[in-house]
């Protein structure tokens, strides 16, 4: 990547993150080479509008899928602004784990138990 994800983002949002900006942003990447990567720039955009809000990248590690009410409950504990990912992990074997902002985590699951145990 000639340049970084995150002054590719930066550029973009300090220029108003309009929509006319964004056929100029896959431009200026494309002419650099950069466009392959234009996936992890996004996520970098979405990081600096969550965090121009107050609110936190959370993403939400579940062994087995979830219905859709537990669902639903656990996305109304989270605020308005804040940006939730789920996924499914099935080497967690049972429970849960959340990663906020990229830094703390919460390990809920018994993976994370055994592995407390036995070290």
């Amino acid at each position: 990547m000639k340049y970084q994800a995150k002054n590719y983002a930066r550029a973009f949002t300090e220029l108003g993150s309009k929509p006319e900006q964004i056929k100029k942003l896959f431009a200026v990447m494309k002419k650099n080479g950069d466009l392959l990567q234009a996936h992890i720039v996004v996520k970098e955009i979405e990081k600096i509008e969550v965090k121009k809000n107050n609110g936190h990248m959370i993403e939400v590690e579940f062994a087995r899928a979830q219905g859709a009410l537990a669902r639903e409950k656990m996305l109304s504990q989270f605020g308005k602004y804040d940006r939730v990912v789920t996924k499914i992990r099935q080497d967690l074997i049972a429970g849960a784990r959340m990663i906020t902002d990229g830094e703390y985590e919460l390990d809920m699951s018994l993976a994370g138990r055994l592995e407390k145990l036995f070290t």
